[in-house]
């Protein structure tokens, strides 16, 4: 499935590669149960500074991770995209 969605094989050289996929697929489904941030039940918590909002750097410091882990495939695909069509 990996190879599908990814166009690369795990071997155990890239093994690393699957570990941090599924790391965050791990952070999406713990961010997304119900009452998992106080900020989702009581929204007017949102308006606090950031050094009143724990949360909010959490959340910016996953984000980074996340961003940093998609920008290595969509530059891989587009690699090896530009070689299959030359």
């Amino acid at each position: 499935m990996f190879t599908l969605v990814y166009g690369k094989q795990i071997t155990e050289d890239n093994e690393s590669d699957l570990d941090a996929v599924l790391g965050i697929l791990e952070g999406v489904l713990q961010e997304t149960y119900p009452g998992s941030h106080l900020v989702d039940t009581f929204p007017i918590l949102d308006l606090l500074p950031d050094f009143l909002s724990p949360w909010r750097k959490k959340a910016l410091a996953k984000h980074k991770k996340e961003v940093e882990v998609r920008f290595d495939y969509r530059f891989f695909l587009s690699k090896s995209m530009r070689l299959t069509i030359l």
